[in-house]
């Protein structure tokens, strides 16, 4: 049961992050768009998408972790919530992108590194709130470095698509 949770819990933090994403490009539209060349616009761009949807991961697993308990987990349970998580938080993004795909194949070539991305940054998540993370607090110095380094890889994984 806490595995359908999870991808629950990363397809409604893949939609709220999705919102926010919306509702800030809107906002900020002559700052932030994507160009077809890279310039500090589309850095921007790149750098908000990243902050928001590793800031709505590290939410929704905080919520989870709230409800549920997985202090001390073993490693193939922590490998086990990251899959499924991360499984919830890319298929949205897959979705989205079915329209512009010019193919469909049995394992989509399209979804299969952003799973990779997804599923790796959340378990870097709840492996820090698995072992590290104290009771209470929502951001502490050590979170906020595994966001900020979450949030730079996110962007370069954006960048590197972008310029491939």
């Amino acid at each position: 049961m806490p595995f359908i949770l999870l991808i629950f819990f990363g397809i409604f933090a893949s939609v709220c992050a999705l919102i926010l994403e919306f509702f800030t490009l809107s906002i900020f539209s002559s700052f932030l768009f994507l160009e077809t060349v890279f310039s500090l616009k589309t850095f921007l761009f790149f750098l908000v998408l990243a902050i928001i949807e590793e800031i709505s991961k590290y939410i929704f697993l905080f919520q989870y972790k709230k409800r549920t308990s997985f202090e001390h987990i073993s490693f193939f349970r922590l490998i086990s919530y990251s899959v499924f998580f991360g499984t919830g938080f890319s298929l949205v993004e897959y979705i989205l992108s079915l329209p512009s795909l010019s193919f469909i194949s049995p394992i989509p070539l399209a979804f299969f590194p952003t799973f990779l991305l997804h599923t790796s940054l959340t378990f870097c998540f709840i492996f820090f709130l698995s072992r590290f993370h104290s009771q209470g607090k929502t951001l502490t110095k050590t979170s906020f470095s595994v966001l900020f380094g979450t949030i730079i890889i996110h962007f370069l994984y954006n960048v590197f698509v972008f310029l491939h």
